[in-house]
């Protein structure tokens, strides 16, 4: 089916699973009927805004659920989501929200400061939506932002968003990834709709996943592999998302035990920490049975598997968010 979009599956298991985890931040647990609320409420401001259809919105957040909020809600509504990286500043973020020709920007506070210092912004076809951070303090403020909150959304009396993107063709853009930069300035990877879903049921079409799985995200969520690989998965399956702004050796085992995680994905230094740090009394007894990433070493892996136990499944894999191949090994 070409006309089977990312938003179509998102509100299916919406609807299927309700009241069950759909993320998992802190303390905090958004059931996917929260995720669906909000994520609609997003789109309402996006359009409020003056996106529609086709149009290009910038999402600056880093790992937590406002992201999502922002991105469903874009792509809920037929348009596309430039992911900025968090860590963008100067000529590298003007570039990017150029690159993509956005016309709104939803940035996090915890990226304002970034905003703020950097020059010759595309002001004049810009719009700059302000996400509140509780972790940020004396957060910076853009004069030209507006508080998400502020934004009246009374005039947008839309129903049903699915058909402000009916027509679209799920080989259309879906979202754009931003390339390391490692050649010049970093280059936006276009990710359509039917390839992030192919992701998904490729993962679950190797190991086994449900809706009673919890998968731990401590990567990027603007980059390929935390958000095509693993969110496409959790979507696929309709398990929880455990998001942590960023990896931490301290809080990894007591964060598998206490929210039962199931799948962890990795790059290589990751699983190095892991195995260099002093046991703790949670690593023992723990229900992870799969790992999934890329970079981790013969030797780290075998020194991984002896000590938090052979049965955890790993799948290796090599790939890039430009190109249209990959592979994966299985350990």
């Amino acid at each position: 089916r070409t006309d089977y979009l990312v938003p179509d599956a998102f509100e299916e298991q919406a609807a299927r699973l309700g009241e069950r985890a759909a993320l998992i931040y802190e303390d905090e647990v958004v059931s996917w009927q929260e995720l669906e609320a909000r994520s609609a409420h997003y789109a309402r401001i996006a359009l409020a805004s003056g996106l529609r259809p086709g149009d290009v919105g910038a999402v600056m957040i880093e790992n937590r659920p406002e992201f999502f909020y922002a991105w469903l809600g874009l792509t809920r509504i037929g348009v596309i989501a430039g992911l900025l990286n968090t860590s963008a500043i100067g000529i590298a973020l003007a570039h990017a929200l150029r690159a993509t020709s956005a016309k709104v920007l939803f940035i996090g506070d915890e990226c304002m400061a970034q905003l703020c210092d950097t020059e010759d912004l595309p002001f004049d076809a810009l719009t700059i939506v302000r996400i509140p951070d509780a972790a940020t303090r004396d957060a910076r403020r853009h004069p030209q932002a507006r508080d998400v909150d502020s934004i009246d959304i009374s005039a947008v009396t839309v129903n049903d968003l699915r058909t402000l993107r009916a027509g679209i063709d799920n080989r259309r853009p879906c979202f754009y990834i931003f390339t390391s930069g490692t050649t010049g300035l970093p280059k936006a990877a276009l990710i359509n709709h039917g390839r992030f879903l192919s992701v998904g049921a490729g993962w679950c079409s190797v190991v086994e996943l449900s809706q009673q799985d919890v998968l731990y995200c401590a990567l990027p969520l603007f980059h390929g592999s935390a958000l095509m690989s693993l969110y496409s998965t959790a979507l696929y399956a309709g398990a929880a998302l455990l998001i942590r702004r960023r990896f931490s050796v301290s809080r990894f085992w007591p964060d598998v035990k206490r929210w039962n995680v199931t799948v962890f994905q990795y790059v290589g230094e990751v699983v190095r920490y892991l195995v260099n740090v002093p046991p703790v009394p949670e690593e023992q007894g723990h229900g992870l049975r799969v790992i999934m990433g890329s970079g981790i070493g013969i030797g780290v892996w075998q020194r991984f598997t002896q000590r938090f136990g052979d049965h955890v499944l790993t799948l290796e894999g090599w790939g890039a968010t430009e190109s249209n191949a990959n592979m994966t090994t299985f350990g």
